[in-house]
């Protein structure tokens, strides 16, 4: 048996930096959604641990020693906990850039926690996997959840979020089913197990239907510029962003009002540590269809969100026509 999971691209909506801990830690509140798009890892039981590196940025990953992998890291992590190695063999589609601020090996952690939990048949609670989620990294239990949620504190605090219904055109829904029918078969499997997360979680929508949705359209770009986190976090300038009052986001105006009203506090720095990043920032702005752009995390992936799919498709086939060397995605966000 082999098991293919979905490690979706992890966005931050807004991203608000309101403290910080005596330990140096930050703390955050930041909205999180996921993309249907991302990296694809499966798993299968073996006589041995092993890690298989395919896709377009496996390369970048090829001279990471195998202990530093946070694929092996949660393997090792759950091994602790139930005192009973399952050795398995592990195949990494990487599909995402490293270091593109969207939570790429958080994802691949929170998909190895949960996909072998599934693979053994382990009995194991959300509480502890969300607990071993918090060792490994401050955006791992998010991605954990894998559904649209507010994070507080350095990332262990997880309230899920609905998102507002949008009507769909008639010929975006026949698009989107004609884009299913040509995904591979561990892509549809991907998708498909995503999608019925979302749905369990945000079901105030009647998602049985096409014609409602819960996610935004949106272009992910990120620019061959390697962003350390911890530089953007040093960089930080000013005081400290208040605590917001209860998300209001109930209508598809609310939700725009609300992000309009907030920003990402590492936008700034990065900026100024590399304003090359502000050129996909302005590309994105100028399409047909964008209504926000912003950077997510620490970068370097900037987002923008458009009204339609068919813009943000348009859009993404215009910018990589322009920047061949950028990595561009049209995608949903849920």
């Amino acid at each position: 048996m082999i098991l293919t999971l979905l490690c979706p691209a992890k966005i931050n909506l807004f991203l608000h930096v309101v403290g910080k801990r005596d330990d140096g830690y930050h703390l955050l509140e930041s909205l999180v959604c996921f993309a249907d798009y991302g990296d694809a890892l499966s798993l299968a039981k073996s006589t041995s641990t092993t890690l298989t590196l395919t896709g377009d940025f496996a390369p970048a990953l090829q001279h990471t020693p195998l202990e530093d992998n946070l694929i092996i890291k949660a393997h090792r992590a759950l091994e602790q906990h139930i005192n009973s190695p399952p050795p398995t063999a592990f195949t990494l589609q990487k599909n995402l850039p490293l270091g593109g601020g969207i939570g790429g090996g958080s994802a691949n952690a929170a998909a190895t926690l949960k996909g072998l939990c599934t693979l053994y048949n382990l009995t194991v609670t959300q509480e502890s996997l969300h607990h071993i989620a918090t060792t490994l990294g401050a955006d791992i239990p998010v991605c954990l959840a894998g559904t649209p949620s507010l994070m507080t504190g350095i990332g262990e605090n997880i309230a899920p979020v609905s998102l507002p219904c949008t009507r769909r055109t008639s010929s975006e829904s026949r698009q989107s089913a004609s884009e299913s029918d040509g995904f591979s078969s561990n892509e549809a499997q991907c998708s498909s197990s995503y999608t019925s997360i979302v749905t369990q979680k945000n079901d105030t929508c009647s998602k049985e239907s096409r014609d409602y949705e819960q996610v935004l359209n949106a272009v992910l770009v990120t620019p061959p510029i390697h962003v350390p986190t911890k530089d953007v976090f040093k960089a930080l300038q000013g005081a400290f962003s208040q605590p917001l009052p209860p998300l209001q986001m109930d209508t598809t105006e609310a939700l725009k009002t609300l992000l309009h009203n907030t920003r990402n506090d590492l936008e700034a720095p990065a900026l100024r540590l590399f304003p090359a990043l502000q050129k996909p920032l302005e590309i994105l702005t100028q399409q047909h269809g964008c209504w926000l752009t912003r950077l997510s995390g620490s970068g370097a992936t900037c987002f923008g969100l458009f009204e339609t799919a068919a813009q943000a498709t348009t859009a993404a086939h215009a910018i990589k026509k322009q920047h061949s060397d950028w990595w561009v995605q049209s995608t949903t966000l849920g």
